[in-house]
């Protein structure tokens, strides 16, 4: 099976500029069973932090990003995940996402991310999206069930221009920013809270990891480190 994901994550680190790795216990950075190989890399920036996890065996290739940023009122959440399954292309998802109370926050990740999404309208959405994704995607996003490993490259493509633009737009609200808190700024941070909440109790990767790693190993793993 040909690996399309497999530079992904240094290839987004690199947008980064000035990040630097944290690490975290051994047993969760990275981990074997049988040929199914699972890393996570997590980095610190300034706007924030980028967690991903990359996950490859001879027949399955899994890539999910997040970056979650400094909350403040005008700061969303950038989520992709890409899952290939021997020659079937399973899914990729390209999303980012605000509060929804915060109405200004929300026109500014569309703004974000509709540009490009109408850059690829061959990438059609998908009609099947699972019911916990319905409740936290933003409606601009990419829900797609890729036609190949072409599609699969196009998504690919379609991930670091999206991402490229969403740091530069955090950037620019961060520079903008004031320093003293708010309650908006209280509130982006209980709503990111919960976006990580949900996202640990409903992953979809959640089966997979039980059974591959273990039960024990995946809550640790999802709740105290990717989404805590």
């Amino acid at each position: 099976m040909e690996k399309l994901f497999a530079t992904m994550i240094e290839e987004s680190r690199k947008l980064l500029a000035d990040s630097s790795p944290i690490s975290i216990p051994d047993t969760y950075a990275a981990v074997s069973h049988r040929a199914i190989h699972f890393s996570a890399h997590f980095y610190k920036h300034t706007l924030g932090e980028m967690r991903a996890v990359y996950i490859v065996g001879p027949k399955i290739e899994i890539i999910n990003l997040f970056f979650f940023p400094t909350p403040t009122e005008m700061a969303p959440i950038y989520a992709m995940e890409f899952v290939q399954m021997g020659r079937r292309a399973v899914v990729g998802v390209i999303d980012v996402v605000s509060d929804p109370a915060q109405l200004t926050a929300v026109e500014e990740a569309r703004s974000i991310i509709e540009p490009i999404r109408f850059n690829y309208k061959e990438l059609k959405q998908g009609e099947d999206p699972p019911d916990w994704f319905q409740e936290c995607r933003s409606g601009s996003d990419f829900f797609v069930r890729p036609e190949g490993a072409a599609q699969l490259t196009q998504l690919r493509a379609a991930h670091f221009q999206v991402f490229e633009n969403y740091l530069d737009r955090l950037g620019n609200h961060a520079a903008r920013a004031d320093s003293s808190p708010s309650g908006g700024e209280r509130s982006a941070r209980n709503w990111q809270s919960n976006y990580k909440a949900h996202h640990a109790e409903n992953s979809p990767g959640l089966p997979f990891l039980n059974r591959t790693f273990g039960e024990e190993w995946a809550q640790v793993f999802l709740n105290q480190y990717l989404f805590a």
